[in-house]
């Protein structure tokens, strides 16, 4: 059937995954930002910003937006917050992905920036998936340079993303970026190019991760 193809992008924290989200929007493709959605959720969802405040009182919120400093913190070592704040926002985000697919071109590529996209199963959703990587001592470089996060701060956050090596086993591409970001662009367009010319083809009517996992006779 002629309809958008449905592209993850994920990987680590500073690894490079907004980098190409970016070059792929100068490049006329669409790319949603999870965290993005997510926070809009949080903020203009009545019944959302209600269980929020339950959980975590009126300080969640600072003139009516998300204080996401203090949610971070809230959640930043408490699992059982952190999963119960994703049971409750999560299925907001999806249904808005679903209904940015639906509205697309058929032929045309809707990409989805998410950083948890394997750990969630969030990958399923998708026709390609493509992970980013980059070494810890690259990502803890970019940031000594950016100075968004103290290297604790960042090397906590990296653990706690769980990202492991078989998850470059699950990704459809796998695209390095430990050298220059012109490099890592170059890379990243061929790749594209291929995606570009899938989306033009007949796909199946659900995710193409999910079509071959069904058809996959193991």
């Amino acid at each position: 059937m002629k309809r958008a193809l449905r592209l993850g992008i994920t990987g680590k924290i500073a690894s490079g995954k907004t980098l190409l989200s970016q070059w792929l929007r100068e490049n006329g493709i669409t790319v949603l930002d999870a965290d993005s959605i997510a926070k809009e959720v949080m903020e203009k969802n009545a019944e959302v910003r209600s269980e929020l405040i339950t959980m975590f009182s009126e300080a969640v919120y600072t003139n009516g937006k998300l204080d996401t400093k203090f949610l971070a913190a809230e959640l930043f070592n408490n699992n059982e917050k952190r999963i119960a704040v994703e049971e409750l926002v999560h299925p907001l985000v999806l249904e808005a992905f679903d209904l940015a697919f639906e509205q697309a071109p058929a032929g045309s590529i809707i990409g989805v920036e998410s950083a948890l996209m394997f750990q969630t199963g969030f990958d399923d959703d998708f026709d390609i998936v493509i992970l980013v990587i980059s070494s810890d001592q690259q990502i803890i470089e970019r940031n000594t340079l950016t100075k968004r996060f103290s290297e604790t701060d960042l090397r906590a956050r990296l653990a706690i993303q769980g990202f492991s090596k078989e998850m470059e086993d699950w990704a459809d591409f796998v695209i390095e970026n430990n050298s220059t970001p012109e490099e890592f662009i170059a890379r990243a367009s061929t790749i594209i190019e291929i995606v570009r010319i899938i989306a033009l083809g007949e796909l199946p009517e659900e995710p193409m991760r999910v079509f071959e996992e069904e058809s996959d006779p193991q």
